[in-house]
């Protein structure tokens, strides 16, 4: 389950589009390309050129490569921050750091835990309104609050603090980034149909189920579809009701 934590924390690159972007895709993998001069060091510049660099590496298949990428990306979001605290730089570190420790230990991936919901929550505070930031961290109440007695049992004799969060946190983050109009808002429709789910609330599972299928946006993604439909047919007697 902390695992899954931990992936939760890197999503899809399209959480990185959510907002509307100007910034051009780039086809070919010349590390070339990427790079400013000191001169160019601005917060602004530095993150635009890591989101590049997680963007190729979600696209690359060598892990070496993909860990170099991932790793480029969180130094200069880093080197922003310590520039300019900005709400982008806190969301790109907090992804990046997340990509980078999937593979580590247990208790790695514990203390990243604690780093990420850090970075979110400050992400947010700076600019609250990028639904995004909700989605990320209504991602990571999720994951924390599926956490078995068990789990936390034996995560406890390691720490002395764990991460905490509820299903109905995870709701409100995800709710309030449906209200934000994010573009990417179909997956989010299907983590709050996940969350009523969990709540053991068929009819608000269907009722969301439903908005998410007929919505279409440019980020669509085609796990996204197949979980939905996963849902529509588990709960097809109940929908026949209400279609």
């Amino acid at each position: 389950m902390l695992k899954r934590l931990v992936v939760t924390s890197t999503c899809s690159i399209s959480l990185l589009v959510w907002k509307k972007s100007n910034v051009s895709k780039i086809k070919s993998v010349n590390k070339s390309s990427l790079s400013i001069t000191s001169a160019q060091k601005t917060p602004e510049k530095m993150c635009s050129l890591a989101e590049e660099y997680f963007k190729r590496a979600e696209r690359e298949s060598c892990n070496a490569k993909k860990t170099q990428l991932l790793s480029e990306c969180k130094r200069l979001a880093e080197e922003s921050l310590a520039i300019k605290e900005t709400s982008e730089a806190h969301k790109l570190v907090a992804i990046a750091r997340g990509s980078l420790v999937q593979d580590q230990p247990f208790q790695d991936q514990i203390e990243y835990a604690f780093l990420f919901k850090q970075h979110i929550e400050k992400a947010i505070s700076l600019n609250p309104n990028d639904g995004s930031l909700h989605h990320l961290l209504g991602r990571w109440c999720f994951e924390v609050a599926k956490i078995n007695s068990v789990q936390r049992k034996l995560a406890a004799m390691i720490f002395s603090e764990l991460p905490t969060a509820s299903i109905t946190d995870a709701l409100n983050h995800f709710m309030r980034a449906n209200e934000l109009g994010v573009e990417v808002c179909r997956e989010n429709m299907l983590w709050i149909a996940r969350c009523f789910e969990i709540k053991n609330m068929p009819l608000k599972v269907m009722q969301w189920v439903q908005k998410a299928l007929s919505t279409r946006s440019k980020e669509d993604k085609p796990e996204v579809e197949k979980e939905l439909n996963k849902l529509k047919f588990r709960y097809h007697s109940q929908f026949c009701k209400f279609l």
